[in-house]
């Protein structure tokens, strides 16, 4: 069997990591578009190409932070907001797409560095924050 290092992170006391799904119609992982903003600014964008099979994930050092996701797939938007001691996010959309080409899920910085399958970003006051999609 092959680990998934994104389904490997752990919670510890002094980082709180978050996992995060987009389903359609069906129950299927959805290609779905995520923003997300950490205490109200905006923290960066995960784009689950055609669909992740395993939960995007958000790590971040700052265990009380309130944490906006916001979702978009087929013209439809979810808001979820989480609070301390939240850790799982799962956004449930309707209809489905058949895609003809698999596109890559990508992560993207408020400052433009993406990663696939993560990336670290960094705020001006130096807090980081990891996505993996």
């Amino acid at each position: 069997m092959i680990s998934d290092p994104v389904q490997e992170q752990e919670q510890t006391p002094d980082r709180r990591t978050v996992y995060i799904e987009a389903l359609d119609g069906n129950g299927a992982p959805a290609g779905a578009e995520i923003g997300i903003f950490i205490d109200g600014m905006p923290a960066g964008v995960l784009d689950l190409g055609t669909g992740a099979q395993h939960p995007a994930t958000l790590e971040l050092d700052d265990l009380l932070a309130e944490i906006t996701l916001v979702a978009r797939f087929l013209g439809q938007t979810e808001t979820i907001v989480m609070y301390p001691g939240d850790r799982q996010a799962t956004f449930q959309f309707h209809g489905s797409v058949q895609y003809g080409v698999a596109r890559k899920a990508e992560a993207f910085c408020p400052d433009g560095s993406h990663g696939s399958p993560c990336v670290t970003c960094r705020a001006a006051n130096g807090k980081t924050w990891r996505m993996c999609c």
